[in-house]
C-alpha cells in the first residue's frame, strides 16, 4: 500500500505540508494530572505546572506557570473548587484533579475552542462564495 494524495503524490514518511497553518489554543496542550498526594502551597513539581496550565485554560488565574504552588495558585484552585461545588480547600487533591481534567475535556469538545475547525469552516465557506 502507498499513501497518495488525490493527485497521485506519494506522501509516505513525508506527510502533508498544510496550506494554512493553525495552532490550537493552550487548552489542547494540557497534560493529565497524576496526583499521588494532595498538593498544596509551597510545593513544586511538574504536576503543579500542568495544573496551573489547566487552571489558566479554564479561565482561572494561578499567577505563575512554573510549578511552584503559591498563594495565587491556591486561590485559583479554591475558586475552581467553589465553582464546581467541591470542598474549597485550595489544595489539589485527586477529586479536584479529576474534575479539572473533565472540565478541560468538555472545553476541548466545544467547537468555539477548536481553532483548526473554525479556520476550516471559514476557509470552506469563503471558497464556496
Amino acid at each position: 500500500y502507498k499513501w497518495l494524495t488525490p493527485d497521485g503524490n506519494w506522501i509516505h514518511n513525508k506527510g502533508i505540508k498544510p496550506d494554512i497553518k493553525i495552532s490550537q489554543p493552550a487548552i489542547f496542550q494540557t497534560h493529565p494530572l497524576n496526583i499521588d498526594q494532595t498538593l498544596s502551597r509551597d510545593m513544586t513539581g511538574e504536576t503543579i505546572r500542568h495544573a496551573q496550565e489547566m487552571l489558566r485554560s479554564l479561565g482561572y488565574e494561578p499567577g505563575r506557570n512554573d510549578g511552584y504552588y503559591d498563594l495565587k495558585t491556591e486561590i485559583a484552585v479554591k475558586a475552581f473548587q467553589n465553582n464546581e461545588k467541591l470542598t474549597a480547600t485550595g489544595q489539589l487533591d485527586d477529586k479536584t484533579a479529576k474534575k479539572m481534567e473533565q472540565s478541560i475535556i468538555e472545553e476541548m469538545k466545544k467547537e468555539r475552542n477548536d481553532t483548526q475547525l473554525q479556520a476550516a469552516i471559514r476557509y470552506l465557506s469563503e471558497s464556496t462564495d
